[in-house]
């Protein structure tokens, strides 16, 4: 039985080093990028993409090492990804067109849209005896952020169709105050 698993285990490891031939991504040091001593792979995504990335961001004191950061600015680009002193993956964005569409991208995090839409359900949306928030979606738009918060009550009396829930919020993207919807 023993003489088995172990003659699994290393036509495993042939096969798998066999198989694809892909090399692994090594992690490239942020000062390296910074400085230049790196050629520059970023794949460029437009505003968009980093708005709705940036409202995927967690707090920082639950998750330090998958937190969603900008790595730097330059004078056309904004660089961005997840890591802290050596990344793997990484986006950049032009600096104009990003400030044009969401001009707080440094200080305006999801935490703090999911924060307020949370402890504001009471008085924005109509009562429910129980409930949980399923996931949120976000848009952007005349400076305003619209989060749409996804409910699900918590008692089956209602059909199935009729247990989830979508309340939709405006947020003023500025000063994070809640807006009447228009």
């Amino acid at each position: 039985m023993r003489y088995t698993i172990l003659l699994l285990t290393l036509c495993l490891f042939t096969l798998s080093s066999y198989a694809g031939g892909k090399e692994l991504i090594k992690p490239i040091p942020l000062d390296d990028l910074k400085s230049g001593k790196v050629k520059d792979t970023s794949t460029p995504v437009d505003a968009h993409h980093f708005f709705q990335w940036q409202m995927l961001n967690e707090k920082a004191y639950k998750m330090v090492h998958r937190n969603r950061t900008i790595f730097f600015e330059t004078d056309t680009f904004v660089y961005y990804g997840t890591g802290d002193k050596y990344i793997y993956q990484y986006y950049k964005t032009d600096k104009k067109k990003l400030a044009t569409v969401f001009p707080t991208y440094q200080s305006v995090k999801g935490y703090q849209l999911r924060d307020i839409v949370a402890t504001n359900d009471k008085v924005l949306h109509p009562p429910l005896t129980s409930y949980s928030i399923q996931e949120y979606t976000y848009a952007i738009a005349d400076n305003k952020i619209l989060v749409g918060a996804k409910y699900k009550r918590g008692h089956q009396l209602f059909p199935v169709n009729a247990r989830f829930i979508t309340y939709y919020t405006y947020i003023d993207m500025h000063t994070l105050e809640v807006k009447p919807m228009p």
